[in-house]
């Protein structure tokens, strides 16, 4: 997968979120895990993160 190629999977993938997701990120919003920050299904090089 070419990086672009990344790039659009990651934001397909953050459109449509797995219910475990949805319930994940709706812990994590605004801060609200001691402070730490989350970035949703990053693309890095051909890869999509879904946690970085």
């Amino acid at each position: 997968m070419r990086p672009e190629q990344a790039i659009r999977r990651a934001r397909r993938l953050r459109k449509k979120p797995t219910r475990a997701e949805e319930f994940f990120w709706s812990l994590v919003r605004d801060k609200a895990l001691d402070g730490l920050r989350f970035r949703r299904q990053v693309p890095i090089d051909f890869l999509v993160f879904d946690f970085a």
